[in-house]
């Protein structure tokens, strides 16, 4: 699935979550920093040892603000069954100063999980890693870009991920968080 196709299933996905919230009388608001700062000063998303520069680049894809409840929650749409570590550790720092994130996942199964990000369940990337060979970065998130760079583009090629560090979701721990289809 090249990045094209990721992009617009993630969309698909953010419009399925939006259509959702809204039925329920909440307002929802479609971010799109990452975008918007990404067209307009494309240097931001290139200082990958700055905070702030990672959270635009790893925003929240919107919010939905719930009047009856007085509360407005942030939420991405992970079509994936994994996330990047960078982003996993913006939406921990959101959370540890007071806001609210939901992470929507959609995994290959199609199955969503609606699941607030202090209940976020992840598989250990050593254990990932004892079935699909990858290297593991100091915090042990598996690193594809920590691979040779023949086997990085080996990698790319048959994946065609990013290649930034990530962990897959541990959907049996998250259960609960299961939504209910019809």
């Amino acid at each position: 699935m090249t990045f094209h196709d990721r992009t617009q299933k993630a969309e698909q996905y953010f419009q399925e979550i939006a259509q959702l919230f809204s039925s329920r009388g909440y307002k929802v608001v479609k971010t799109g920093v990452e975008v918007n700062y990404s067209h307009t000063h494309p240097d931001l998303m290139k200082l990958d040892n700055d905070l702030t520069a990672k959270y635009f680049r790893y925003h929240p894809d919107g919010f939905y603000i719930a009047e009856k409840f007085h509360q407005a929650v942030y939420f991405d749409a992970k079509a994936s069954d994994s996330i990047e570590k960078d982003a996993y550790l913006i939406y921990q720092k959101m959370h540890s100063i007071g806001l609210r994130v939901l992470v929507c996942i959609k995994n290959k199964k199609n199955e969503q999980y609606h699941v607030p990000i202090q209940k976020i369940c992840l598989v250990s990337g050593l254990e990932t890693a004892k079935r699909n060979p990858l290297p593991l970065d100091e915090d042990g998130w598996l690193a594809p870009r920590l691979l040779s760079p023949v086997k990085y583009q080996e990698w790319k090629n048959k994946c065609r991920g990013s290649g930034t560090s990530y962990r897959y979701f541990d959907f049996a721990q998250m259960q609960k968080f299961k939504l209910k289809t019809k």
